[in-house]
């Protein structure tokens, strides 16, 4: 019986048909799902094979098997072509919709259909595997489900898929990717840490994984994202992963907008960590967020990311750190031109670097030269007009006014050097 099912489940009316019932047949998922003993018994692929069918649209099935291939053609190409070559009738009817799936997704996890997938990886082969990973990635698409997934050990399950050794490749980035999916919304403090370390090195080996889609690589940045801001601990296991500092660096330079927000919001969540603050001490890192910053207008998430990244380097007690941001970066010139910039929240943080500044004579000179007295006073102004838009930043803004303008500057004699727009360094005696 479970081998029918499991050969006609590609079928629309029929995956509707197991989740909800109909006149002809009574819902089958319940018994489905008490079926489910573990990954030894003789039906486990075939249960498996029926979960990952339920819980994904055949277009969906297709795109992914025309990516594995290779195929420059998406599935409504392909379906044209198949009408068109009559290897497919107008009248039939495949129209599994997202919504649809939402559905039997809710049905499965009604039924106990999460802890019936537990059940089935233990001991399952490689192929139920797949199988296993595949079905609760996709039931991790539907966020209210995440937190049941997490209580009835599919977390569990996935961060050992992940990390085993006799897992398929496919496996393993299916395990991975439901373990992004899961941490991108749940609030980490509620996994044991020992569940929040262990999802960490699956999730950084996805990141790098140039076989790994822009969504896989995304979704694993915004699970890395919630790890990195809970403690040391996370940041710690992050950063000693081999090559980890480097692949986030990688990612920042993705062609995908969303995949560059990640990763910047990723780096800026695991600062202070030392080896973060040790890729920042290169002035050639510190372009790209200066330039992150100062583009807003194209993306303001990840200018704001970058932003608070600069804001937080320039409050950190490293001699060579503060030595790039002042003398061999562009970060005084972001901060000053953020302040015009109209938006409250990267006003805030460059008026929060700026303060930090204030502390270092050298930044005191070049603040005042780029204009910073000027620009913090029309904001003290503006903020007096239009206390709605600006109550959260009034008292940041006042308080590097006030840094400022009391600040010692730096000594007249002493070098001084400057930074063009294009980055160049020009050094001189000070007059």
């Amino acid at each position: 019986a479970v081998e029918v099912i499991a050969a006609l489940i590609t079928k629309s009316a029929v995956k509707d048909e197991i989740a909800h019932g109909s006149g002809r047949c009574t819902q089958a998922l319940p018994r489905l799902c008490a079926a489910c003993k573990d990954g030894r018994s003789a039906v486990a692929y075939g249960l498996a094979h029926i979960f990952a069918s339920l819980t994904v649209t055949n277009k969906d099935v297709q795109r992914r098997q025309l990516a594995e291939k290779e195929m420059d053609i998406t599935p409504e190409q392909l379906e044209e072509l198949q009408r068109i070559t009559k290897q497919k009738n107008d009248d039939d009817e495949e129209e599994d919709t997202p919504q649809r799936v939402a559905f039997r997704t809710q049905k499965i996890v009604q039924n106990d259909g999460i802890r019936a997938l537990v059940r089935l990886a233990d001991g399952a082969s490689e192929s139920t595997q797949l199988q296993v990973a595949m079905a609760l990635r996709q039931i991790a698409v539907e966020v209210p489900v995440r937190g049941s997934m997490v209580q009835h050990g599919a977390f569990r399950v996935c961060s050992d898929l992940a990390s085993s050794p006799k897992a398929s490749v496919k496996c393993v980035r299916e395990a991975a990717w439901c373990l992004g999916k899961i941490l991108a919304t749940t609030n980490p403090n509620v996994l044991t840490e020992a569940q929040r370390l262990d999802a960490i090195p699956p999730l950084m080996r996805l990141l790098k994984d140039h076989h790994a889609d822009e969504l896989m690589h995304f979704e694993a940045l915004l699970g890395l994202t919630n790890l990195a801001s809970v403690d040391d601990a996370t940041k710690n296991r992050i950063t000693s992963e081999k090559g980890g500092v480097r692949a986030l660096e990688y990612l920042q330079f993705s062609d995908h907008e969303l995949v560059r927000r990640a990763a910047t919001e990723c780096m800026t969540n695991l600062l202070p960590h030392p080896k973060v603050v040790e890729h920042l001490r290169d002035p050639e890192k510190i372009k790209l967020w200066v330039g992150f910053s100062e583009d807003y207008e194209a993306d303001f998430p990840t200018a704001r990311a970058a932003a608070g990244a600069l804001a937080m380097a320039v409050g950190l007690d490293d001699e060579e750190l503060t030595e790039t941001l002042v003398n061999k970066s562009a970060c005084i010139r972001a901060f000053v031109g953020l302040l015009s910039c109209g938006h409250p929240e990267l006003v805030h943080r460059a008026g929060v670097g700026i303060t930090y500044l204030a502390d270092i004579p050298h930044a005191v000179t070049k603040l005042k030269k780029e204009g910073a007295v000027s620009a913090l006073k029309k904001l003290v102004k503006a903020a007096k007009k239009d206390p709605t838009k600006w109550a959260a930043v009034q008292g940041v803004v006042a308080g590097a006014l006030e840094a400022v303008e009391a600040a010692k500057e730096a000594d007249p004699s002493e070098v001084i050097v400057e930074v063009d727009d294009a980055g160049d360094f020009d050094i001189s005696e000070g007059k």
